[in-house]
């Protein structure tokens, strides 16, 4: 009787110990992308400029979540850009309305983060085709630039 005591004495043991709440911890190292950049001097921003910028299209929620995950040459500080930063990159006198230096872009619009104070559900985005802004819903799909302050 007692080797069946001690038997189940050790198997009980053995199951405790396999379920206990101690875990093992697994490190998940994220992995930088490298990415084309464009560097503007005068405002101090990093702009993502790959082929992305004029192939990918999100609703906004979507656009905010990709660029605040973005995790692309080393940094972690990406976001979709207010409607003034998209601005500083506008230049009128060009078709499309982009400062010179970028490569990637689309005459259509793009999403900032800037929602519409006076009309609930509305995202303001800008458009290249002339450099003007519009109000988009948020649900609809634009592209997406991603952002960072290089003076952070």
């Amino acid at each position: 009787m007692s080797k069946y005591i001690s038997i189940t004495f050790i198997f009980f043991t053995l199951l405790f110990l396999g379920c206990s709440d101690t875990k093992e911890t697994e490190t998940v190292k994220k992995v930088s992308q490298n990415l084309d950049v464009f560097t503007d001097k005068t405002t101090g921003y990093t702009w993502i400029d790959n082929n992305q910028t004029k192939q990918l299209k999100k609703d906004w929620l979507d656009a905010v979540s990709y660029c605040e995950e973005l995790y692309a040459n080393g940094h972690e500080d990406w976001h979709l850009p207010t409607k003034e930063q998209l601005k500083t990159i506008v230049d009128k006198s060009k078709t499309p309305a982009i400062k010179s230096g970028f490569k990637n872009v689309t005459p259509y619009g793009y999403w900032t983060n800037d929602k519409i104070d006076i009309k609930d559900g509305y995202v303001w985005a800008l458009y290249f085709n002339h450099g003007g802004e519009v109000w988009e819903l948020r649900t609809d799909t634009n592209y997406v630039r991603c952002v960072r302050s290089t003076n952070d």
